[in-house]
């Protein structure tokens, strides 16, 4: 028997095709809402799990880490729907906490 790993489209590097992705429900038109599909606006999530920005203060200078990518793609591979990057803020003078993210940086 061969089994064949096909490559997910448009990775820059290889990663399995995952068909169906993680998250989808094996019969849409049995599962329960949670794994329905959720669209708003133009926005079209696969199930409604979702990650809600939280305050991990592992930030470098207000920048996100390799923590950040490490603990948020746990959530990604195995299908969350919607995956917030933690608490923010638009200056650094805007932060909750010295350690917090920020979006901008002068």
């Amino acid at each position: 028997m061969s089994v064949e790993n096909k490559a997910a489209p448009g990775a820059p590097y290889y990663t399995p095709a995952q068909e169906p992705p993680a998250g989808t429900a094996l019969d849409p038109a049995t599962a329960p809402t949670v794994f329905q599909p959720l669209k708003i606006r133009d926005l079209e999530i696969q199930n409604r799990f979702m990650v809600s920005p939280m305050c991990q203060y592992s930030a470098d200078d207000g920048h996100l880490t390799d923590w950040h990518f490490s603990h948020l793609s746990q959530f990604a591979i195995r299908g969350t729907g919607l995956i917030i990057v933690e608490a923010t803020s638009v200056l650094p003078n805007g932060r909750i906490t010295p350690h917090m993210g920020h979006i901008f940086n002068p």
